[in-house]
């Protein structure tokens, strides 16, 4: 963390005497670790301020959890691609950087014919291998810097360009 943190940290001890909340902390052997932190000052009989009482809470698992729970939240299973939810967040970022640069947005939809017949015909798991194998082909053929393959529906995949560079560029 920044200094301007543990300067709000030791504000609200000389204010408040006790301040509690998350930081950075680190082991002894150098492992950087989340951590919640409730600190109290410590004052004598005579209310002189004698030292501080820190409690450090290792909440790493824990924040590791939420962020896993947040990427599934956003991310197809089956091919780890950003789902729906995200593509409504990026399209809205995408098209203000666009305006901003007087840039260019291509949106394209692919939706995958007649995929019923394949998932009833061999069943689920070739159902899956397609989708799976359409994902990996439309990811080969995208600038990876500028553009996002998202899986918009169970078929239905969604390509978001940025700096599309013209009509000629997307139909490529």
């Amino acid at each position: 963390h920044d200094s301007t943190k543990y300067q709000l940290m030791w504000r609200a001890l000389d204010e408040y005497g006790r301040w509690s909340g998350e930081l950075l902390s680190q082991h002894k052997d150098g492992t950087k670790v989340s951590a919640w932190i409730t600190a109290n000052a410590v004052h004598s009989k005579d209310g002189e301020l004698t030292g501080y009482n820190f409690i450090f809470s290792d909440i790493s698992e824990r924040r590791m959890n939420e962020e896993n729970m947040h990427h599934l939240m956003q991310h197809d299973n089956l091919t780890r691609l950003p789902n729906r939810a995200m593509f409504a967040e990026k399209f809205d970022e995408y098209l203000t950087q666009a305006k901003k640069a007087m840039g260019s947005l291509a949106l394209i939809n692919i939706k995958i014919d007649r995929f019923i017949e394949v998932n009833n015909g061999l069943g689920v798991r070739a159902g899956d291998e397609v989708i799976s194998v359409v994902a990996q082909r439309l990811l080969k053929n995208i600038d990876a810097a500028n553009d996002v393959v998202f899986r918009t529906g169970g078929v239905e995949f969604t390509v978001l360009m940025q700096d599309a560079g013209g009509r000629e560029a997307v139909d490529q």
